[in-house]
């Protein structure tokens, strides 16, 4: 029986990071949403929006935070168990991580242009 989730390997900016668990990959570069008139369904709006990457990794005693801070421009791969892989062009980290002291974990949201499945 094959993998078809479990681990997979974070790398951003050519640093690969340990993924604490939370770990979603959003592809799409269009979003729909319903346009619904007082007599019902009419169609729908189509809207771009920025491909993301969000994970919650663990930090160390290594653990940088600054590095995400300064990505910009980065290309971020992921692969998956079930032997799909991802990648990530012209990355940033959206808004600043969430640290949690508690689980030594930090949540980063990096977003892009292109994320295609390789």
């Amino acid at each position: 029986m094959a993998a078809v989730a479990g681990k997979l390997d974070f790398i951003a900016d050519g640093v690969r990071w340990t993924v604490a668990g939370s770990f979603t990959i959003r592809p799409f570069q269009t979003s729909k949403e319903p346009v619904v008139g007082v007599n019902g369904p009419a169609g729908y709006k189509e809207m771009g929006v920025a491909p993301s990457i969000e994970a919650e990794l663990i930090t160390t005693a290594d653990t940088r935070l600054k590095l995400f801070e300064a990505m910009s421009g980065v290309t971020a791969s992921v692969k998956l168990a079930n032997g799909l892989q991802y990648i990530l062009t012209e990355a940033f980290v959206e808004g600043e991580p969430d640290i949690n002291p508690i689980d030594g974990t930090v949540t980063v949201l990096l977003k892009g242009t292109s994320c295609d499945e390789i």
